[in-house]
């Protein structure tokens, strides 16, 4: 491969990388700060893991 065909090879593909949706959210059962920090988000309904729940980190 060289330089043009690096460059060209994104332009042939016309298909989406990702679609993210988020669902809307109410203020509600919000977490403290100090632990939404840790969580990763302010929204228990939002606080999904992403790994196993055996691997998963307890804070």
């Amino acid at each position: 491969m060289n330089e043009n065909d690096l460059q060209n090879a994104g332009q042939s593909c016309r298909c989406h990388l990702a679609i993210a949706t988020v669902p809307m959210q109410r203020f509600e059962q919000i977490y403290p700060v100090s632990e939404a920090l840790c969580r990763g988000t302010l929204f228990a309904a939002l606080d999904l893991p992403f790994c196993p729940p055996e691997v998963r980190y307890e804070h």
